[in-house]
């Protein structure tokens, strides 16, 4: 990958060779922030589950959402028909 940023590979040192944690902590807090102003994308909704669903498969219910993509009561309800 050619990606080279000089102020975040020096916060990444910096962090590396530090051992007081705050400080440490301070400095990543640092590089997180640096990351996401160069990021070139814009994450705009994560879920912690992907979902599929089939023509045979039943009770499993979708929220209505300008996203659309929140369930209701998981797989516990789930079953095939």
């Amino acid at each position: 990958m050619d990606f080279s940023d000089p102020a975040l590979d020096k916060l990444l040192d910096e962090g590396r060779a530090t051992l007081d944690q705050g400080k440490r902590t301070a400095i990543y807090a640092q590089a997180e922030q640096r990351i996401v102003e160069l990021a070139p994308w814009v994450f705009l909704h994560w879920r912690p589950q992907a979902e599929a669903t089939r023509s045979n498969i039943g009770g499993y219910v979708r929220l209505p959402g300008a996203l659309g993509n929140k369930s209701l009561g998981g797989l516990r309800y789930v079953y095939r028909e």
